[in-house]
Parts: C-alpha cells; structure tokens; sequence
C-alpha cells in the first residue's frame, strides 16, 4: 500500500505518508464519531424531515440513472445502480416504521444506513461523470476509462453496499436485546 512504499509505520518519515495515514485514522474523534454522523443523518435529516428532502433527491438519482440508461455502454450500470437507490428508498420507509414502535431502531440502523448511502452516492457520481465524459468527448481515453472506473465500482465495490443493506432491512431488535454486560 501507499505507507507501505514511503517506508511503513515508523522507520521511514522523510514522505509524511505515515503521518497523513495516522491523521486520517484520528479525523472521525475530532470530528465526532460515525454513530453520531449517522444519527445525525439518520435521525434529523432524514426522518426528522420526514424524508421529505430524502424523496427529492433519490428522484433525481433515479432520473440520472434513467438517463444514463440510454446510453448502451452505461445502461446494466445505471440500472444496478438504479435498483439499489430504490431498495435504500424502501428501507428508509421501513425504518421509520420500526422506529414509531421503538426509537432505538434509528440508532440500531443509523451507521449502515450511513454506509450503504454512501456507497450509492459515489457510484452515483461515478455514473455522471462516466456519462458527462462519453457525452462531451465520444471515444476519447478519458471517456473509455470513466466507463471503466465506473463498471469497476459497480461490480466490485457496490456490492458491498449489500450487507449494509442486509443490516438494515434485518432491523435492530438483536442489537437492542444484547446485555449490557456483553458490550463492557
């Protein structure tokens, strides 16, 4: 890996990979832990709103991914990417309706449902700048490797959107009935 070829963890500063690496791995204390980002995306943004933001913006990803579509180099992409927005629409109805019977589903879905949105926004804007790129310059080496980044994500790195999704759609209830005194 890149600390690795500027000389790993502790013999070799003269790069400052070592540093960037230990500076990146400290940022979510500073910046509060990922449970809290995600509650905050969760709880306040999402169902707070009670989705209303939410619905508007997986529309116009569904569009994009409609459009995107048309082109015959983008369109399984597009789709896969397409079906999983929809399923993340799905889930975030279920969520709130788990979360009416017990708040603690919010908290139990909140990091996977922060993962799993994630994982479709980057795939999302892989897909437009694939399809700007093949739209603006037709055949050109920028267009053909924008395709290819973007089919390289959608078959090796979204799919591990899915057990984000599994996560979420199992809902919390063995999360919340652990014992306390397992988690110590």
């Amino acid at each position: 890996t890149c600390v690795q070829v500027h000389g790993g963890m502790g013999f070799i500063e003269e790069t400052g990979a070592a540093q960037q690496l230990r500076d990146a791995r400290i940022t979510t204390i500073y910046e509060g832990t990922t449970q809290i980002q995600a509650l905050d995306l969760l709880g306040r943004k999402i169902l707070g709103g009670r989705g209303q933001g939410l619905a508007g913006m997986m529309q116009d990803l569904l569009d994009r991914c409609a459009l995107a579509a048309k082109d015959d180099a983008l369109r399984v992409d597009a789709e896969k990417l397409g079906g999983a927005i929809r399923d993340l629409a799905g889930l975030t109805q279920a969520i709130a309706g788990r979360a009416q019977a017990n708040a603690d589903e919010v908290g139990a879905a909140a990091v996977d449902y922060l993962f799993l949105a994630g994982y479709l926004l980057i795939g999302e804007a892989l897909l437009r700048s694939a399809q700007v790129a093949r739209q603006e310059a037709a055949g050109s080496a920028l267009a053909e490797s924008k395709t290819a980044l973007l089919r390289f994500y959608v078959d090796r790195i979204l799919p591990r959107a899915e057990q984000h999704r599994l996560c979420v759609q199992n809902g919390g209830q063995s999360l919340i009935d652990l014992p306390e005194a397992l988690l110590a």
